[in-house]
C-alpha cells in the first residue's frame, strides 16, 4: 500500500512539472510573436552618426633609443696618475671646465733639472760666441802673425836691396843666400801660425755652433714638458653631459686610452624599421615624437639609411630632437615614441567604416530622412583603422545609419534606437 503511495505522489510531481514548462514556454512564444510584430511596424533597428569634417592621420608607430647626435672621447696626451678627478657621471660641463688633473710632480721636476742645465747652456754659448766674435782682435796668435809679417816685410826689402848688391858684385853671394833664408824661413813660420790660427777658430766656431744647437735641443725639451704639464689638465673641449669616465682618483691613466665621453647638448632618436616600413617614408616626412613629459614635439629625420641589414631586413633611420628647454632632462639610452607622418588629411568629412556599405563597385552609405533611409554613393579617400576619408557624396551634419546595414535598403523604414553626433 505505502508503495502504491509513493508511485502516485511521483506521477503527479511530473504532471505539475510539465504543466508549469508548459506556460513558461507559452509566453516566450507569444513575446516573441508580439515583438517581431512591434519591429516590424517600427522598422530596421539601427544608430545615426552625424557626418562632420574631421582630420585623418596615417601614421607609423615605433619605439625608438635616444642618443647624442655628437660624442667627443677624451684621451690623456701622457701617462700618469689621475690626481684629481673634478666630475662624475652624468655632470654638465662647459666649454673650458676641468675634467680631471693627472699627477705632474715627476715633469715639474724634470722641468727644473733642464732649467738649471738651459742656464749653464747660455752661460758657455754666450763664452764661446764672444770667443769666436773677438778672436781676430784679441788673440795672442793674431798679434804674433801681425808682427811676424812685419818682420816680414822689412827681410823682404832687404832681401830686394841685398839681390841688387848681388848683381853689382857689392856683396858675396853667401851673403844674401842668408837674407833670403831668414826671409823664407819667416814665411814658413807665418802660413804656419796662420793655419794653427785658423784651426783654433774653426775649433772655436764648432764648438760655438754645438753649444748653441744644444741650446736650441734644451728649449724644445722645456717647451715639450711645460706643454705636457698643461696636458696633465683633462678640459672640456665643449659643453655637454658627462654620459662615461674610465677612470677614478688614483688609477693610471694610460696615454691614447679613453678617459671621458661627452655627449653634446644634440640628440637624436634611433629607430630600427622593416624594409617594408621604409618604403613608405622619406626624408621629408614629417615626425611626432613624444617626450618623457608626455608632450609631443615635431621633427625631421636627420639621417635617412642607404644600406639594410641584409638578414633581418631592418635598417637604422635617425631623427634630430629639436633643442628645447627640456632636452636638459633627457636621458641617453632611453626609449622614446616615434610617430611617422605618412598622410595627414583635414576639412573632409571622417566616418567610421562600419557606417560604409559595398555594393558591388560602390561605397554607399544610408542617408535617414524622415524616418526612412536612402542609399548614397560616396567617394572615399585614405583608410586610417575604423576611420574613412570621405571626398564627396554627403554633407556636413547629415545622419548616417551605421548599424544593420545588411538589412537596410534603399527607402527602407527605421526607427533609431540610438544616436551618435560626432565620430
Amino acid at each position: 500500500m505505502k508503495r502504491k503511495k509513493t508511485i502516485v505522489i511521483f506521477v503527479l510531481a511530473i504532471s505539475i512539472v510539465m504543466m508549469l514548462f508548459s506556460i513558461i514556454a507559452g509566453k516566450n512564444i507569444n513575446k516573441t510573436d508580439s515583438e517581431d510584430v512591434y519591429d516590424k511596424s517600427l522598422g530596421i533597428a539601427t544608430e545615426l552618426i552625424t557626418a562632420q569634417r574631421g582630420k585623418l592621420i596615417e601614421e607609423i608607430k615605433y619605439i625608438g633609443t635616444i642618443d647624442s647626435e655628437k660624442s667627443i672621447i677624451l684621451s690623456p696626451i701622457i701617462s700618469s696618475d689621475v690626481s684629481l678627478l673634478n666630475v662624475k657621471e652624468g655632470d654638465r660641463v662647459e666649454k673650458g671646465d676641468l675634467i680631471a688633473k693627472l699627477d705632474d710632480s715627476s715633469l715639474i721636476q724634470k722641468l727644473e733639472t733642464n732649467l738649471k742645465k738651459l742656464e749653464t747652456a747660455k752661460e758657455n754659448f754666450n763664452y764661446l760666441n764672444k770667443e769666436v766674435s773677438q778672436y781676430f782682435e784679441f788673440d795672442p796668435i793674431i798679434k804674433e802673425i801681425e808682427k811676424m809679417k812685419l818682420d816680414f816685410k822689412y827681410l823682404s826689402e832687404d832681401e830686394e836691396e841685398y839681390r841688387i848688391l848681388l848683381e853689382n858684385g857689392a856683396i858675396s853671394k853667401n851673403d844674401y843666400d842668408k837674407i833670403k833664408h831668414e826671409k823664407d824661413r819667416l814665411e814658413i813660420q807665418i802660413k804656419e801660425l796662420e793655419a794653427s790660427s785658423r784651426d783654433k777658430f774653426n775649433k772655436l766656431e764648432h764648438e760655438r755652433d754645438i753649444s748653441q744647437m744644444q741650446l736650441k735641443e734644451l728649449q724644445a725639451m722645456i717647451n715639450e714638458i711645460k706643454k705636457e704639464i698643461e696636458e696633465t689638465e683633462i678640459i672640456a673641449p665643449r659643453a655637454g653631459i658627462i654620459r662615461k669616465l674610465y677612470y677614478e682618483e688614483g688609477d693610471l691613466a694610460i696615454a691614447g686610452k679613453p678617459f671621458a665621453v661627452i655627449d653634446e647638448n644634440s640628440f637624436v632618436a634611433k629607430v630600427n624599421i622593416t624594409e617594408t616600413d621604409l618604403k613608405k617614408i622619406s626624408n621629408e616626412t614629417k615626425v611626432i615624437l613624444q617626450l618623457a613629459d608626455d608632450r609631443k614635439v615635431e621633427a625631421r629625420i636627420s639621417k635617412f639609411p642607404t644600406i639594410i641589414n641584409p638578414s633581418t631586413r631592418i635598417c637604422e633611420v635617425e631623427i634630430k630632437i629639436p633643442e628645447i628647454e627640456e632636452n636638459q632632462n633627457i636621458i641617453i639610452g632611453s626609449s622614446i615614441e616615434v610617430d611617422f607622418i605618412i598622410n595627414e588629411v583635414e576639412g573632409n568629412i571622417i566616418l567610421p567604416k562600419e557606417a560604409i556599405k559595398k555594393l558591388g563597385n560602390k561605397n554607399i552609405v544610408y542617408v535617414f530622412e524622415d524616418g526612412k533611409v536612402r542609399e548614397q554613393a560616396i567617394e572615399i579617400g585614405i583608410e586610417v583603422d575604423d576611420k574613412v576619408q570621405v571626398l564627396s557624396g554627403i554633407d556636413v551634419n547629415e545622419k548616417i545609419a551605421y548599424k544593420n546595414l545588411t538589412k537596410l535598403y534603399n527607402g527602407a523604414k527605421v526607427y533609431i534606437f540610438k544616436g551618435r553626433g560626432d565620430n
